[in-house]
């Protein structure tokens, strides 16, 4: 008999896409794992969200809203439900659990916790440290950067990175959605900065600012811009820049995966609030001469950057998520 699962997450303009992205992670993953699985997703989220993951070739429901959503999930009863979405309600949880439905926490910091079967949490309320633990609840928890869920793309690209010691590609990517629109901000100081580089700058699938990016490259006399849409490979598009400007999110650690360097700039309070002063993380307005940033990163910290990577372990416990996940 095939084992029912449910991935609730969601994702749009205000959200970005990392959730989604990574619950289609673990659900290719899982489906690798145990392939008579039926797998399914519901989500509030709308279309072009709904299509990133039908694109992936799993079915998707979409509800009204988070009470319908997860009053559908009830009469599903799959045998395991796993939530990728911060703030989740104790309620829901408990509605789930006493229904018999194994709950797994993705990136999850609330009193919700306290009632799921396993919490994953490779960042919200970690402090960066990897560790495994049983609360007094029963409640198990993967914690750290080493718990990232990351695409099988960049794990089998591990540290494929070359240092070349020379800033020929600076590569701009901020996320599905960009909100706000650190494309042009960063874009515009480049090019104001007159130098000798390359540009590569990705966006995704969310972004609405391009009337003002069109602006801000006709402002260009001497930088080489490469502009790309959508993407789908991403880890080998992102290994062939020397250095990458993006957000704290999936982005980040696939580029620290990978051993890239790399600045990440807040989009929100939202963000500043989890990442605080973690790694490369900062807000855009701390940095008087972003070129200047850059420079100092790439030619005289990139030692220090890299002995830090290895003490992070960013995503090599997937496969430990997984066995956590299946064996519920």
């Amino acid at each position: 008999m095939k084992r029912k699962i449910i991935l609730y997450s969601e994702g749009g303009f205000q959200l970005g896409l990392g959730n989604i992205y990574r619950s289609l992670s673990l659900a290719v993953s899982i489906r690798s794992k145990e392939e008579d699985a039926d797998i399914l997703f519901v989500t509030t989220s709308e279309e072009y969200v709904r299509q990133i993951i039908k694109d992936r070739g799993f079915p998707v429901i979409h509800l009204e809203n988070q009470e319908h959503a997860f009053s559908r999930i009830i009469d599903y009863q799959p045998a395991l439900l796993i939530i990728d979405y911060l703030g989740i309600s104790s309620e829901r949880v408990r509605q789930a659990r006493e229904k018999g439905i194994k709950v797994a926490l993705i990136g999850n910091d609330s009193d919700a916790n306290r009632d799921a079967n396993l919490v994953v949490n490779a960042i919200v309320g970690t402090n960066f440290v990897n560790t495994v633990r049983v609360d007094a609840y029963g409640t198990k928890y993967l914690e750290g950067p080493k718990y990232l869920v990351l695409r099988d793309e960049f794990m089998q690209k591990r540290n494929g990175y070359v240092y070349k010691g020379h800033l020929q590609t600076i590569g701009l990517l901020f996320g599905g959605t960009d909100q706000s629109n650190l494309s042009c901000r960063a874009l515009r100081d480049l090019i104001r900065a007159n130098i000798e580089a390359n540009v590569l700058l990705i966006l995704g699938a969310g972004y609405k600012y391009e009337k003002e990016l069109n602006a801000v490259i006709a402002e260009n006399r001497r930088l080489q811009i490469r502009l790309l849409h959508n993407i789908s490979n991403v880890s080998d598009t992102l290994l062939t820049v020397d250095f990458l400007i993006t957000s704290p999110g999936t982005a980040l650690f696939e580029a620290f995966c990978l051993g890239i360097p790399a600045l990440a700039f807040f989009q929100n309070e939202s963000q500043q609030h989890v990442f605080g002063n973690f790694f490369m993380t900062m807000r855009y307005d701390s940095v008087p001469d972003l070129w200047e940033k850059i420079h100092t990163v790439y030619y005289h910290e990139i030692g220090m950057f890299r002995e830090k990577l290895e003490i992070l372990q960013v995503g090599m416990g997937k496969n430990e998520i997984i066995e956590n996940i299946l064996n519920l």
